[in-house]
């Protein structure tokens, strides 16, 4: 038996949707409480109190003589999203007037045909997956600590303004603007970006939405003028106009005044005009990492560490790096050049078939590279150590020192001149081997110091001036060894014995 009469078995209208509905304008929302559209309108809805919640419902806000939806007094906790916002005299939502700290949002709103602002908002607000068009000021303003993400801007007269401190901007898109952004020193910037031209001149993080490339010759394609730049390419390309004669293009610059720049993961193609570069940065603090520069005029210049990167068929030198560290890298078929610079470290690099050296060092360190197939020589310098690197085939010496050198455990192999050159004094080779070149070791100096280097094979296996210092022994060679013993002395017991065999 029922305990007592029956209840109802039905929920109220106000429980099915217990929202505020909408359907005439203009209007003012002077109550908290969460309101939504039943049609379209035709004139503004203005928010008067604190803690409003919008739904446009797919519908359109359309103001004739204002903004679409406004705010006359300062308000917090107002949501609005989706719908479409047009005002032909005024802003798409206009909020310049929120509060500080106003804990706001504004998400999946289509703002296009506005004579002012897109969306327009003050601190404390959160605006993202909107799409802003064809607005006569700017697509996105915010100030104070607001968050700008996710959003698409064009065709506005500036896409994206952060005007005061501490906004935070992220993976937005914004291109097809007469200026795509305007920010000021303070903001947190992680730009998207989609096109080129571009400065940026912030603190900033900039990330490739896919391939960039420039036409017109005698343009920049990012102009780095503040500190503190990321610019990660993403796997995609800068592509610049190719080949011009008057017009330098550089595809990414940064002013020599500027420090801390990182540019990675990418190519850099097509900046080929006379005196182009592919990177030109020669602030402080600059980093390149996993790059492509290929057919451009000059490849790298810059860079205080270049790390795993690869310079190609540049019509000059591929990479110049001055008192920095250059490693893991690859220098291929450029026509000058392939490594250049002084003052820093080579390591763990290749340079292959360049036009003039492999790599061309003064008063740095080359250590555990392979040069090859070079015009001119493999390694070039002076006052450098070169230590652990194997040069062959190239037309030149393998390894070229002028003075002031130390050049250890290294091995030259079929090199159209000396497989070792020396061209003035205060050098000092050892544990070296040169094999099958025109001249084995040469030095057109005195005082030049040569301990435990072997040769065999060379055209003339010494070449040396008077005054020089090491013994030169030719190997005896020894009959047939089998078993645990056997052989000969090869000729000296002297511990700092050169040897030819």
């Amino acid at each position: 038996m029922p305990s007592g009469p029956p209840g109802p078995t039905y929920r109220t209208l106000d429980q099915v949707e217990p929202r505020i509905p909408l359907s005439e304008a203009p209007v003012a929302i002077t109550n908290a409480g969460s309101y939504y559209l039943t049609q379209n309108l035709s004139n503004f809805v203005a928010i008067a109190a604190n803690n409003v919640t919008l739904d446009l419902m797919g519908f359109s806000i359309h103001s004739p003589f204002g903004s679409a939806i406004t705010m006359g007094f300062p308000q917090t906790n107002i949501v609005i999203r989706n719908g479409f916002l047009s005002a032909a005299n005024g802003s798409g939502i206009g909020f310049n007037l929120s509060s500080i700290g106003a804990n706001g949002l504004i998400e999946d709103v289509i703002v296009q045909g506005v004579s002012q602002y897109g969306i327009s908002v003050k601190d404390g607000f959160t605006v993202r997956r909107c799409q802003i068009s064809q607005a006569g000021d700017v697509g996105i303003r915010v100030e104070g600590n607001s968050v700008v993400e996710d959003n698409q801007i064009t065709g506005c007269a500036i896409g994206l303004q952060g005007k005061g401190l501490g906004a935070r901007f992220a993976r937005n898109l914004v291109f097809g603007n007469e200026d795509n952004y305007l920010f000021v020193a303070g903001d947190q910037i992680n730009l998207l970006l989609s096109e080129i031209p571009e400065a940026l001149d912030w603190p900033c993080s900039a990330t490739f939405a896919g391939t960039l490339s420039v036409d017109s010759p005698g343009t920049t394609g990012i102009l780095v003028n503040a500190d503190q730049v990321t610019i990660d390419l993403a796997g995609h390309s800068l592509v610049g106009p190719g080949q011009n004669v008057n017009n330098r293009s550089i595809g990414i610059y940064q002013l020599s005044d500027r420090r801390g720049l990182t540019v990675k993961n990418g190519t850099i193609v097509g900046w080929r005009g006379f005196q182009d570069y592919g990177i030109r940065a020669l602030g402080e603090g600059v980093l390149f990492e996993n790059l492509i520069a290929v057919s451009n005029y000059w490849g790298f210049l810059g860079g205080d560490r270049v790390v795993d990167c690869v310079a190609a068929y540049n019509i000059n030198t591929g990479m110049i790096v001055s008192e920095g560290t250059v490693e893991g890298c690859s220098a291929v078929h450029n026509g000058f050049d392939g490594i250049a610079g002084s003052y820093g470290l080579v390591r763990g690099c290749n340079a292959i078939g360049n036009g003039h050296d492999g790599i061309s060092l003064s008063r740095g360190s080359v250590i555990d590279c392979l040069v090859t197939s070079n015009g001119v020589h493999g390694v070039s310098g002076s006052q450098a150590l070169v230590r652990n690197v194997l040069a062959n085939y190239n037309g030149g010496n393998g390894i070229d020192v002028f003075s002031d050198a130390q050049i250890s455990s290294c091995m030259a192999h079929e090199n159209g001149a000396s497989g070792f050159a020396i061209g003035n004094t205060g050098v000092r080779i050892e544990d070296s081997h040169a094999r099958d070149n025109q001249t084995g070791f040469s030095a057109a100096s005195s005082n030049n110091l040569f301990i435990g280097n072997t040769t065999s094979g060379n055209a003339t296996n010494w070449s040396l001036a008077a005054g020089n210092v090491g013994l030169v022994v030719s190997a005896v060679p020894t009959g047939p060894v089998v078993g645990d013993s056997g052989g000969a002395s090869p000729g000296s017991t002297n511990p700092f014995a050169n040897f030819t065999f």
